[in-house]
């Protein structure tokens, strides 16, 4: 049976988490267009998906 070390890290993300949480990125014209583009472009995402789901819907009943 392997020894568990009980200091082993069990979320890996947590580095992740906590790198951005001290070192978030800069508030930049650019960096808000970004964000407006990545926002809309999952919204157009989400809006197909339910349509489609819909659309799969009414063409089964």
């Amino acid at each position: 049976m392997a020894w568990i070390d009980p200091h082993w890290d069990l979320d890996p993300n947590e580095d992740a988490r906590r790198m951005a949480r001290e070192h978030p990125a800069p508030d930049t014209p650019h960096n808000r267009k970004i964000n407006r583009i990545a926002l809309i472009v999952s919204l157009v995402v989400w809006v197909c998906f339910i349509g489609g789901a819909i659309t799969i819907a009414v063409y089964l009943l």
